[in-house]
């Protein structure tokens, strides 16, 4: 079953949603990339059959997609374990020291790491946690560095546990962040990868088979050259209320699989409003067919007792396929609301209530190609902003691809969008405007106008798609100009409060909202379109408004 990274987070004034972990890149700078160190499993277990082969097999073709993708100047290695021992018992000692580095983490020779990978022999035990140290030892000393661990199993030579190696390595202070990669893993492994990579700010994915492999490693490496991190406190969300994790003011991170749910806890002050946001961006893929291509994400909220409160909000993509972000919101204000009798009593006032995303109907994919920018706005400024995309020569008209960019609200709702046609023999631009944000906006009859009520970070989100008939575009240059204007007014502060939430649970609040100081102009320039890995992101902002 495919499971993405699921963010969530809870903030009691602002927050820094999804995007902020995309840094917008430029790959004509080689310093922009992380060295990188691909781990990949050579156990016994990877020579199950597999299509066309084994899982041996699957994984090295999916090693040359990612290879021939590589950008020339990036640095990535290879380490692998399992090679030099069988998987018996008699072996084990030594099997559980049987970590070699292939290749050092140098500017790529494509040649010679396919080489290597070539080379390798599945046979052996699953040293995961050794190899995570020594890989990590050949990377730099400082700087941005990335792992990516691809296993079909757990680690069967621990200690030491690879979560707790990622844990150590992160104590140590070293900008470094493990993805993983879960081959055909059971719940066991899964758990693992997923605590390994989420203990340093990475992503887990899950590859089902071969065909899924070569798909996600290029997209999987690719985010950790260009340093991805997801932010956030690891959070481990339940499908049951009465299990579910209290999400207090903070960022997290979680997992979420196909048609699964995921709750969480949110104490919620009498007299608060609460605002939950639930954001999916699936990757771009072809042939998908329209019964298949459509995803669905849904949000309940849930009472004392695990009452359904009957407030639901459920967004729906028909072409997912074309690689989009589906974004669901919902402004709950249950707990400004007095208590009455009946069961409608258990989903108002001040109390502790459960919000929960389903997502459901997943597509199949391939890489789709984003980057994502943010930008300050404070009360009373507004946004205008122009993407260019730059002529490259090569498409033509019979090879056209479509182009988008979304603005996204601090809330990670969509404000606007715009789209158009892009050969690659020609320029293209696109071109958005706000209006100046504003509490009373949310008053307003105009509903692209009342999502922009809340100050803070906002999202810039571009989108190159892969033409119809064609694998790839080259690295496409982009300019993105953006003027903020207005100058910053005074908002609405939100206050805690003294009162205690029925039984005795715990109240989630926070200062006055502040104002940083307002950006005037200012340009950015990527080239070659940074690749998403398949990411959800879940928003709270619990807050009193004092007027």
């Amino acid at each position: 079953m495919p499971r993405v990274p699921l963010t969530a987070a809870l903030t009691a004034v602002a927050l820094t949603v999804l995007p902020a972990s995309f840094p917008a890149v430029a790959q004509a700078d080689p310093g922009l990339y992380a060295p990188t160190m691909l781990i990949l499993d050579a156990s016994g277990s990877m020579e199950r059959p597999d299509q066309g082969g084994t899982m041996m097999d699957s994984a090295k073709r999916a090693v040359r997609a990612f290879v021939a993708s590589a950008p020339a100047e990036s640095s990535v290695g290879l380490t692998t374990y399992g090679t030099g021992t069988s998987n018996s018992e008699a072996d084990k000692a030594a099997g559980c020291r049987d970590v070699q580095v292939l290749r050092q983490p140098t500017t790529i020779d494509k040649p010679a790491l396919i080489t290597a990978v070539d080379g390798i022999h599945a046979r052996g035990w699953t040293p995961m946690g050794t190899a995570l140290r020594q890989a990590a030892d050949a990377l730099p000393d400082s700087g941005s560095r990335s792992i990516v661990l691809v296993s079909d199993g757990d680690d069967t030579c621990s200690p030491p546990d690879p979560c707790e190696v990622a844990k150590e390595l992160k104590q140590q202070g070293l900008d470094l962040i493990v993805h993983s990669i879960g081959f055909a893993v059971d719940d066991k492994a899964r758990a693992q990868l997923t605590c390994a990579a989420q203990a340093t700010g990475g992503t887990y994915s899950d590859a089902a088979d071969g065909a899924a492999l070569e798909r996600l490693l290029p997209r999987v490496s690719s985010a950790a050259l260009r340093n991805y991190q997801a932010t956030g406190t690891p959070i481990t969300g339940t499908d049951e209320y009465r299990t579910a994790p209290v999400a207090k003011p903070g960022q997290y991170l979680d997992t979420i699989g196909q048609q699964q749910k995921r709750l969480c806890a949110v104490d919620v002050p009498a007299g608060a409003t609460a605002y939950f946001t639930g954001i999916v961006s699936f990757p771009r893929a072809k042939g998908v067919s329209m019964t298949e291509d459509m995803n669905a994400l849904e949000l309940r909220v849930f009472g004392r007792d695990g009452v359904d409160c009957n407030i639901r909000e459920r967004e729906l993509e028909t072409r997912a396929s074309d690689g989009v972000a589906l974004t669901v919101a919902k402004t709950f204000e249950g707990a400004t609301e007095e208590p009455t009798s009946g069961d409608s009593a258990q989903c108002k006032g001040g109390r502790r209530y459960y919000f929960e995303l389903n997502w459901d109907l997943v597509a199949k994919g391939s890489p789709a190609r984003y980057v994502f920018y943010r930008v300050r706005l404070d009360w009373g400024q507004g946004l205008a902003y122009r993407v260019r995309f730059a002529e490259t020569g090569g498409a033509n008209s019979t090879a056209a691809s479509n182009v988008e960019t979304t603005l996204y609200s601090p809330l990670g709702r969509e404000i606007d969008s715009d789209t158009t046609v892009y050969t690659g023999r020609s320029s293209a631009e696109l071109v958005l405007a706000s209006v100046p944000v504003r509490y009373a906006n949310r008053d307003l009859s105009d509903a692209q106008v009342q999502r922009q009520a809340v100050a803070g970070w906002h999202y810039i989100a571009v989108k190159l798609g892969i033409p119809m008939g064609a694998d790839a575009l080259p690295p496409t240059p982009i300019q993105l100009d953006v003027t903020v204007s207005g100058a910053a007014e005074p908002g609405p502060s939100y206050v805690g409060t003294s009162a205690q939430l029925e039984a005795d649970q715990p109240v989630a609040v926070g200062g006055p909202a502040t104002v940083a100081r307002p950006w005037a102009l200012y340009v950015l320039i990527g080239a070659g379109v940074a690749l998403v890995v398949g990411i959800g992101t879940a928003i709270v902002v619990v807050g009193r408004r004092r007027d």
